[in-house]
């Protein structure tokens, strides 16, 4: 009996000495709720007839919508032109620039810098590459295409008012010598078969009757058809027209005499055409308050022009040639 009662002492006193051992159970943790994300909608402002407020809140904007490019074949046929073309393709191109309203200059079969900008304008406005070459797309859709855009800008120039002149008929511009100046205000231009409009005023150049004499605003055909021109104060004229390079100075005793507050004419030019001398009697160019003028004997002395009065058309036509192709069939 004692061995079996010392055998359950030993064991309960065992197991009192491993239960001291044993570490002591910390809290148990709480379980974190999971996060849940809910989608909310973007509340966009309103007024108090629930209409949304312009401009309080930001769309996000969609794909942008491709511009519609022309369906028309390129025709291969066609010969691109560019800046320094020349010809009769050039012409064809110029004329029907004019026809859609893209082109106000000269059509003298030369590719220049109004070209250039005519083309890349009727470009722009029929979704083609906007490059200035007129090249087979561009030509194909400028002479073939039904669906050709126009420029859209083009405004019909208002009539020409007529104006009621004093009792002497004489319009006062230019002011001196005005007493043999008659402005006709009905006027038109048509230089080499197309009518001339000066952008700033929409109306046709300036012509006045002086004497048996015809006398154009030069400064308004510069404007017309946006010619580059350098001038200096009355004293120096020096533009290019037509592969012509006119320049004029006047003469070395008028400029000594001339006062920068001088209002009258001083009409003595020495003119040269690319670089040699032009005999023009005086008063066929003119200057004043700004403004140049010319006698259509101007044009014909400088640049071999032909130039017609039309009495009962009231139009002045002027007709010069490019300079090669006057040599040529000179």
């Amino acid at each position: 009996m004692d061995l079996i009662r010392n055998f359950l002492l030993y064991i309960t006193l065992t197991m009192a000495v491993n239960l001291e051992a044993a570490p002591t159970p910390g809290p148990v943790p709480e379980t974190t709720a999971a996060i849940v994300v809910t989608e909310v909608e973007e509340e966009i402002p309103t007024d108090a007839s629930g209409a949304p407020i312009i401009g309080s809140y930001l769309a996000t904007p969609g794909p942008p919508t491709p511009t519609p490019m022309p369906s028309v074949t390129p025709n291969e046929a066609y010969t691109s032109l560019s800046m320094g073309s020349r010809g009769d393709d050039v012409r064809r191109l110029q004329s029907r620039l004019v026809e859609l309203g893209f082109l106000t200059g000269n059509v003298d079969g030369a590719f220049g810098g109004q070209t250039r900008n005519a083309v890349m304008l009727f470009q722009e406005v029929n979704g083609l590459q906007k490059d200035g070459v007129a090249g087979k797309a561009t030509l194909t859709r400028l002479y073939e295409d039904p669906d050709v855009i126009a420029n859209p800008a083009v405004i019909t120039p208002s009539p020409v008012p007529t104006a009621t002149p004093d009792a002497a008929g004489v319009i006062p511009i230019p002011q001196y010598p005005k007493e043999n100046w008659v402005q006709d205000e009905k006027a038109q231009v048509l230089l080499n078969g197309y009518m001339q409009v000066v952008p700033e005023t929409g109306k046709s150049p300036r012509v006045w009757m002086r004497g048996a004499s015809v006398v154009v605003s030069l400064s308004d055909l510069f404007s017309a058809m946006e010619m580059d021109v350098t001038a200096s104060w009355g004293n120096s004229l020096s533009f290019a027209w037509a592969d012509y390079l006119v320049e004029a100075e006047l003469v070395e005793a008028a400029r000594a005499s001339r006062q920068e507050d001088d209002v009258s004419f001083a009409q003595a030019y020495e003119v040269r055409v690319d670089g040699v001398p032009v005999t023009i009697n005086q008063g066929d160019l003119m200057y004043e308050d700004g403004q140049w003028y010319a006698t259509t004997d101007f044009f014909a002395r400088t640049m071999h022009a032909e130039t017609r009065w039309e009495e009962e058309e009231k139009t002045l036509m002027i007709t010069i040639q490019d300079k090669a192709v006057y040599l040529s069939v000179d």
